[in-house]
Order: structure tokens, then sequence, then C-alpha cells
């Protein structure tokens, strides 16, 4: 059981997650791109219109499509260093990143 049990966890992926350092590696690595909403996470007013956002596409999205990503929020505040490199600036955000590691 121990086995199955690490497998299960390693292979949940809730609907919509907020990314970090605990979960972005893990997350980013199981095969389907991350559509994420970026965002100041202490602007929990932004947080929550770009969760609403996204899983209302999950909802209203075809099964086929939703299931091709992994979705997430993530802290275009705290994390601007890494997200330079794909050309995200924070006075852009609230936006939408996919990326395919």
């Amino acid at each position: 059981v121990g086995a199955l049990e690490a497998w299960v966890v390693d292979q949940n992926v809730p609907t919509l997650v907020t990314l970090g350092p605990d979960n972005f590696p893990r997350i980013s690595k199981k095969g389907r791109p991350l559509l994420m909403g970026v965002v100041d996470i202490e602007n929990e007013q932004l947080v929550k219109g770009i969760k609403a956002h996204i899983m209302d596409y999950i909802l209203k999205t075809p099964q086929a499509e939703v299931e091709k990503y992994y979705y997430g929020i993530f802290d275009g505040k705290k994390w601007s260093k890494f997200l330079e490199q794909f050309k995200v600036e924070s006075e852009d955000n609230p936006q939408y990143l996919i990326l395919d590691m």
C-alpha cells in the first residue's frame, strides 16, 4: 500500500492550484503545459478574479481541451526574476502564461 499511496500523491494535481517552490517543479514536469494566472498573491481581489476566470474557462470548455493543461496561480511579484526569462513583466500583471517545460 505504501508504494500505491506514494504514486497517488505524486500523480494528484488539483484542478486549480497555487504554484510555488513546493509543487511547481513536480507539476511542471508531469507532461502537460501549465496555464498560469500570474498575479500578485497579496492582492486578494485580483487573485479571486483570476481564479474565477480560470475556473469559468475550465467549466465551459470541452473536457478534451481542458485536459491538455494543468492550471495554476503563480505569484508574479515574488517570482518576478524567474518570470523575466519568459518576458513577463510585473507591471503587466495580472496576465496569463502557458509554460511547457
